[in-house]
């Protein structure tokens, strides 16, 4: 998804206000992301409320 957008781990980390650190841990899934912090990531890349309810509906 960050790729897509063209931003970098550190430009996501800061619109995302954590450490880029955070975010590479969960790329390369060494830390799992709750829910909440899930569609928080989603919205801070731009996703709207549907696209995000679609994604978690393929989920459940």
């Amino acid at each position: 998804m960050r790729k897509a957008k063209k931003l970098t781990q550190r430009d996501l980390a800061e619109k995302f206000q954590t450490s880029h650190c955070f975010i590479a841990r969960t790329e390369i899934k060494e830390r799992r992301l709750d829910l909440i912090e899930t569609i928080d990531l989603m919205k801070t890349l731009g996703f709207s409320k549907s696209e995000i309810l679609k994604i978690i509906e393929k989920l459940i």
